[in-house]
């Protein structure tokens, strides 16, 4: 995709840059294998053996191709992903197993339409599966990093 130069992978200032790799992350599961999410739209995993062979591919799907994956974490078999919508600002979360079953979706809370809050933000910094958890790292008061839980209803 970007030696064909896909606006969803290309980089316009850099046309050797693959932001679906560079922007991408991995994690290691409870399962020996590595998962690499490629920062793309619908966001494609890898699954990786500790030998370093691709051993599954799944995509995650946020139902909207305005979203981009921002971060994910692994918690015993699932994993969450969390997605940002540039234009409308909207996040939404997407939990599946290792094997790409959907687990469950989340979106931000509405009041008329309009997201009811926005204390999370985007630094998704942990997730735990039992109990479901989801920690995030914010800007207080005084410009101080606070750490803010959620949990998915």
């Amino acid at each position: 995709m970007a030696a064909s130069g896909d606006a969803r992978v290309s980089c316009t200032t850099n046309s050797y840059a693959n932001q679906a790799v560079e922007f991408g992350q991995s994690e290691a599961a409870d399962d020996g294998n590595v998962y690499r999410m490629r920062w793309i739209t619908p966001t494609i995993f890898y699954a990786i053996s500790p030998g370093g062979r691709v051993v599954r591919r799944f995509v995650v799907d946020p139902g909207d191709e305005g979203f981009a994956p921002v971060a994910m974490h692994i918690a015993s078999n699932r994993i969450a992903v969390l997605s940002f919508h540039e234009q409308t600002e909207e996040k939404g979360m997407k939990i599946v197993d290792l094997e790409d079953h959907e687990i469950a979706p989340y979106e931000e809370a509405r009041i008329d339409g309009n997201t009811k809050n926005d204390i999370l933000g985007l630094a998704f910094a942990c997730y735990t599966a039992n109990p479901q958890g989801f920690i995030f790292l914010t800007t207080g008061d005084g410009d101080r990093i606070e750490i803010q839980a959620a949990e998915g209803r």
